[in-house]
């Protein structure tokens, strides 16, 4: 999993974060997960990675765990 490498989580991680909907993904023709994540999602991503491993307010994680939108071609 790139995403999981890129961001130095494990994939277990992104594989929780697919569903619990805290990523952007679509169903490729095989059925995998294709997940989006601009540069934005990533700094997101990698400041809920940090928050779930430290004390957070529950209105920052609430803030982290909604995906930005995916922009329209």
């Amino acid at each position: 999993m790139g995403l999981a490498r890129r961001l130095g989580v494990s994939r277990d991680t992104v594989r929780r974060w697919v569903r619990s909907g805290y990523v952007t993904t679509r169903p490729d023709e095989d059925g995998h997960h294709v997940i989006w994540a601009d540069a934005a999602e990533l700094r997101r991503l990698r400041a809920l990675d940090r928050a779930n491993k430290a004390v957070a307010t529950p209105s920052r994680l609430a803030r982290l765990r909604t995906p930005h939108p995916r922009p329209r071609r």
